[in-house]
């Protein structure tokens, strides 16, 4: 299965986090030209922080559907 997510969606991702125990994290991502969804990880923009994370599968991501005003 391909899962393909528009480059500028904005969201939520929620997994479980080695580096923080094991316990689950959600942060704010947004998705650019250099994310990507692979078998086992997923590469995001982390909006908080302003850089690159990983993300190890599964996860579940939540976007931000925006209206497009004017139209």
């Amino acid at each position: 299965m391909t899962i393909q997510i528009q480059e500028g969606t904005k969201g939520v991702i929620t997994y479980k986090a080695k580096k923080h125990g094991g316990k689950y994290i959600t942060r704010s991502f947004l998705w650019t030209n250099l994310c990507r969804v692979m078998e086992n990880y997923i590469t995001y923009f982390d909006t908080d922080v302003n850089g690159y994370r990983t993300a190890t599968r599964p996860v579940k991501m939540s976007a931000k559907i925006l209206e497009e005003k004017g139209e």
